[in-house]
């Protein structure tokens, strides 16, 4: 057995300025196979339809994908079209497949879903009536899919429709008002009565005359005799200057020039016509070979010219034609920036080159709109016309401090500045405590520390419109000038020992003093009276249910002893504390509905079930892990364990005191009772089925009879409330039973 693929291509040739070419032949192969493509000579045309059913045998099973190219009378080959699709395997072909089962449902209510058996067929028509009285107004899903003799289900069909409400109307609708308005202006809309009728002509004269010149909208709408509107018919217009015309507009003239050169531009006058066909010799030995631009616009009888239009096309060098050209080297490069253009040559020439390579972006590229520009060069040395591809670089702000000294004396001043790409805004943060200054990239800012020290500058560089930001810092040190008459006042907080004076490490409070020589210009003898400031620890015991924020900003959502956060305490020194937190879970919210009884699958835990239309009030004396509704509504759990409690989702509850009518005598007795129980089914059934199934949903036990009026059971199985579903032809009754 074999097996096809039907392709359907129409390829038309371009044509440029210069000469006519036709399409000669055509070539295609499968997936990477080049070496095996199927080469077609074809007689010379413009246009060309390819239509066939090629074979796909010696294809593997599963993906595979189709190529196809045309090549014309210069040599020159199409760009290439390729087609993914799926090959099966023979043995899941039958050429004779027929139809012999489908099924239907509505929404997602699969468990009524609607089977139906046919005799065999390769095509039905569907003359199902289908039920849709019990489907709620608004939009529905209509789900249809099909059996065939092998066994096998077709995709499923899908359809929305949506349920009107019943409207009690003697007649058809019929079309009773129109109403139309311009733009968005439907304070001035225009109704109009017309006889009752199925099918409106509108033949309504509308003045524009207020309108502005430009683009606008025309909305229209229709309603039936049941007051019910249509949906809102939009049709976009230009309105147009009014021209003194008493003709139509006809074309005079016409000009033409290359590339940006318009003061050679050539300007042709016609005779007047709607259509002009442009057959001008024009001449282009005088251009450098390479890419150009072809402009040519139109002036009517009202002197109105039309926009310009602009072709591309490459003037090569005067050479010989050949045959069979092979790509051997490409290039590209971004925007006008050819100066940084890469050049790379290919290992071995290729007829057709896929192109696949990660490009690393030049570093200082801005964000916004590029263009990368594309050439492939043959074995001719001729290059290809440039191939654009507009891309989006995000936008990603960055830059370098600039600063004027690293190392200060006390009171000196430093000056900063910043080289940036893609920065609307500067923060500069000085590590001092200082106000964070705000300034535009270009600015100069300088700043003076009031006390000696090690500080890191933080500089932000923020795209306002992006929102995006990154950092750079440097350090600086502002070394001491001290007063040889006066002793300084040091204090130090004792996680930051051992505190270095010139050459001296101090780990212990007391005088000092230091000769300091040549240290940055900073040259004096220093006496300081030096004392340690002491730290403080503290511990944060937490228990917390499911998440706890601590200080530190952090959400914790597991028990930890880890984070530490550092405080500052009465002598300006670090307070450190240490959170150690107890997460609790919240209880498992989730339960299990079985028709009118709901379990929550949270066990050991205290309940109490809710009344979700009355505000999530309780429901007295239902304490218990099952539920069972005494009514229809929509019914919730609240559930506490270990101290933490939750509520779960509220479950809508409809069955309550609903069953068959044709089932309606089958009873249970005696019930409760100790898994010895008798089902009355009120009269003889042919063919009679039950189910037993617990909270959880789970059958436990189902059987078959047959020519059955009464069903006696005897079962050993917990005690607890199960639901039984009776079945025959008539339905299916739903029954509890307790088991004592």
């Amino acid at each position: 057995m074999r097996n096809f693929i039907t392709l359907i291509i129409s390829v038309f040739l371009l044509q440029n300025i210069v000469a006519q070419t036709t399409i000669n032949g055509y070539e295609y192969w499968f997936n990477e196979n080049y070496q095996e493509k199927t080469l077609s000579n074809i007689t010379a045309s413009e246009e060309f339809i390819f239509n066939e059913n090629i074979s796909t045998d010696g294809l593997t099973r599963g993906l595979n994908i189709f190529y196809f190219r045309t090549f014309d009378n210069l040599g020159n080959f199409s760009p290439l079209f390729s087609q993914v699709f799926y090959k099966n395997s023979n043995s899941e072909y039958n050429e004779e497949k027929q139809i012999v089962k489908f099924q239907y449902w509505l929404n997602s209510d699969l468990e009524n879903v609607q089977t139906y058996t046919l005799e065999e067929q390769s095509l039905i028509n569907l003359e199902q009536l289908f039920d849709f009285n019990n489907t709620s107004e608004g939009l529905n899903r209509l789900n249809i899919r099909f059996q065939d003799n092998n066994g096998l289900w077709s995709s499923v069909l899908t359809h929305l429709f949506y349920k009107l409400p019943i409207i009690n109307s003697a007649d058809d609708n019929q079309i009773t008002h129109f109403e139309y308005w311009i733009d968005d202006d439907y304070e001035n809309a225009i109704l109009i009565e017309v006889e009752q009728q199925e099918i409106v002509i509108i033949d309504e004269l509308i003045s524009l005359s207020d309108l502005s010149q430009g683009l606008h909208k025309f909305n229209f709408r229709l309603r039936d005799r049941n007051g019910l509107w249509s949906s809102i018919l939009t049709q976009a217009f230009y309105k147009l200057p009014i021209q003194n015309s008493a003709d139509n507009n006809h074309i005079t003239h016409f000009e033409y020039w290359i590339n940006d050169d318009y003061n050679n531009v050539i300007s042709i006058e016609t005779e007047q016509h709607e259509i002009v066909l442009i057959d001008e010799l024009i001449s282009l030995s005088e251009l450098n070979q390479g890419l150009h631009k072809f402009n040519f616009r139109f002036k009517d009888n009202n002197g109105l010219w039309s926009s310009p239009t602009s072709l591309y096309f490459y003037k090569f060098e005067n050479s010989s034609l050949i045959l069979n050209l092979e790509i051997n080297t490409y290039r590209y490069w971004f925007d006008d920036d050819n100066e940084s253009m890469q050049i790379i040559n290919l290992e071995s020439l290729s007829e057709d080159f896929l192109w696949s390579e990660s490009l690393s972006l030049p570093s200082d590229m801005e964000g916004g709109n590029h263009t990368i520009y594309t050439q492939f060069r043959d074995n001719k040395n001729l290059w290809s016309s440039p191939l654009e591809h507009d891309f989006f670089k995000n936008y990603d702000p960055r830059g370098e401090i600039i600063a004027n000294n690293l190392n200060l004396c006390f009171g000196n001043t430093i000056i900063l500045s910043a080289n940036t790409i893609d920065v609307d805004t500067v923060f500069w943060d000085f590590g001092d405590g200082s106000d964070i200054v705000d300034a535009l990239p270009t600015d100069e800012i300088s700043h003076q520390y009031n006390s000696v020290g090690e500080y890191e500058i933080t500089c932000t560089f923020k795209h306002v419109e992006s929102g995006n930001t990154t950092s750079e810092a440097i350090t600086v040190v502002v070394h001491p000038i001290y007063d040889n008459l006066s002793v300084e006042e040091i204090e130090v907080c004792a996680n930051e020992l051992p505190y270095i004076f010139g050459n001296q490490e101090l780990n212990e409070s007391g005088y000092y003093e230091e000769l300091f020589q040549s240290v940055n210009g900073c040259d004096s003898l220093a006496k300081i009276n030096f004392a340690i400031l002491e730290l403080s620890y503290g511990i944060d015991e937490i228990i917390a249910c499911k998440f706890y924020e601590w200080i530190d900003g952090e959400t914790y959502t597991e028990s930890t002893n880890e984070p530490i956060f550092t405080l500052t305490n009465q002598a300006g020194c670090d307070s450190v504390v240490t959170l150690n937190l107890t997460i609790i879970p919240l209880p498992n919210i989730e339960v299990i509905q079985n028709e009118i009884s709901l379990t929550a699958t949270e066990t050991e835990a205290t309940y109490q079930w809710l009344d979700c239309n009355n505000n999530f009030s309780p429901i007295a004396n239902t304490t218990s892990q099952t539920f069972v509704a005494t009514e229809n509504g929509k019914y919730a759990v609240k559930i506490e364990k270990d101290g933490c409690s939750a509520i779960s989702d509220c479950y809508e509850i409809t069955t309550v005191g609903i069953f068959d009518n044709e089932l309606s005598n089958i009873s249970i007795y005696p019930n409760p009772n100790d898994g010895k129980f008798a089902i009355d089914l009120g009269k003889v059934y042919e063919d009679i089925s039950y189910e037993i199934y617990d909270l959880q949903g789970r059958i436990i036990l189902a059987e078959s009879y047959k020519n059955r009026e009464k069903i006696y059971l005897d079962l050993i199985i917990a005690r607890g409330i199960y639901t039984i579903k009776i079945k025959s032809n008539d339905g299916i009754k739903s029954l509890k039973i307790i088991i004592d």
